[in-house]
């Protein structure tokens, strides 16, 4: 059976900064990291025990690494790196190519123009952590 795969060309990430009522998309996005949650594991054994028993334990967010093609004009590059510098939680929404989206939380914890050279295009990279539950669609 052939596989339906997509190609990731296409895919959105916009931000918001007002709780999710408005959105900006952020253009000249390179990558944007993993997106999804994982669940480590939670040692729970007993003593009567003779082999490790575990749990799942909470959801934990994936940290990013948004990288972009640096252009201070573009008004939703602008909120990344204002909200990054500031340190802030800000909101995202990411449109995928095969039309699912994520909407999530993300602390954002830096913001740094990436090594340059004369040839290749500036790129700037925003890192933080998701906190907090996704909505999948």
């Amino acid at each position: 059976m052939a596989v339906n795969a997509k190609l990731g060309a296409g895919t959105t990430l916009s931000i918001t900064t007002d709780g999710g009522t408005t959105y900006t998309q952020i253009n000249g996005v390179d990558s944007l990291g993993a997106t999804g949650q994982t669940k480590p594991e939670v040692d729970i054994t007993s003593l009567e025990d003779t082999s490790k028993q575990y749990i799942a334990g909470i959801n934990d967010g994936e940290s990013k690494s948004i990288t972009v093609k640096w252009d201070e004009t573009d008004a939703g590059q602008e909120a990344l790196a204002a909200e990054a510098k500031a340190g802030n939680v800000a909101g995202f929404k990411i449109n995928f190519a095969n039309g699912k989206s994520a909407t999530f939380d993300m602390v954002l914890l830096g913001w740094t123009v990436d090594d340059v050279s004369n040839e290749s295009a500036m790129t700037a990279t925003v890192t933080g952590r998701m906190t907090g539950d996704i909505a999948w669609a």
